[in-house]
């Protein structure tokens, strides 16, 4: 059922799993919760993420203390163990103010794509420059390509290189400029108005700009005549992750 929560499998040592367990007693899982246990540190992370799910409030809140308070030897053992990627993703979230753990887990094979792209949009320039240098991420996961367009701290280096490796080229303002002097590839005669509101809708979907938000409201009788008088305007307001999808869309 959509918007449910995600049920996840996570695997745990017998001595690991004792603290975790729904019933274990209760004076076990709150000791447990405080983080003082003999297990390793991934274990250790792994049964204070199950804490955070106890039904008791004190353990609840002990362990989300201890979890995000984790001392630094532990937590770099943790980003960058092979740790559940639910886990890596909710310290993701929780480390933001430490870029040495936060840039363990961009090169932890564990993190899921999901998380790569969150950390994209996060202000440290030393984690942007190593998701906008796994390509194979940025292919699998457009997400995240979306996330360093829209960073202010990714480089102009860096945005060369993901136009290089997405097979264009040309810089924005070349961009731009081809628009400028380039005859459209569509004339708007060969569409018709449900085609031109949904190829709207696909290209920029949530990030439409005012513009195409106004384009999609209006008439029958007035979208082409706004369509030929503000396309150029509305390109000018996109970010360049923004024209990559139009320029791969429209070739």
């Amino acid at each position: 059922m959509e918007g449910s929560p995600q049920k996840i499998r996570l695997q745990l040592s017998p001595e690991a799993a004792r603290y975790a367990r729904r019933d274990a007693p209760l004076d076990a899982r709150r000791m447990a919760a405080g983080g003082a246990l003999p297990l390793p540190p991934v274990e250790l992370a792994t049964v204070l993420f199950v804490l955070l799910q106890d039904p008791d409030s004190e353990v609840k809140a002990k362990a989300r203390e201890s979890l995000d308070s984790l001392p630094e030897d532990v937590a770099a053992a943790v980003v960058r163990g092979p740790a559940h990627s639910a886990l890596l993703s909710y310290l993701a979230r929780a480390y933001q103010d430490r870029p040495a753990a936060l840039e363990r887990i961009a090169l932890n094979p564990q993190t899921d794509d999901a998380t790569v792209a969150f950390l994209a949009t996060l202000s440290h320039k030393s984690v942007i420059d190593l998701v906008a240098n796994n390509q194979e991420r940025m292919l699998r996961c457009p997400e995240i390509v979306d996330a360093l367009g829209q960073n202010a701290l990714t480089g102009k280096a860096a945005i060369d290189r993901i136009l290089a490796f997405m097979g264009i080229e040309r810089t924005e303002g070349e961009i731009a400029d081809d628009l400028d002097a380039a005859p459209p590839p569509l004339a708007l005669e060969e569409i018709d108005d449900v085609q031109a509101r949904a190829a709207l809708e696909a290209l920029l979907g949530d990030d439409a700009s005012d513009i195409a938000k106004e384009l999609l409201d209006e008439t029958d009788g007035e979208i082409e005549e706004s369509l030929r008088g503000n396309l150029h305007s509305l390109i000018q307001r996109m970010n360049v992750m923004q024209k990559i999808k139009l320029a791969r869309l429209g070739n």
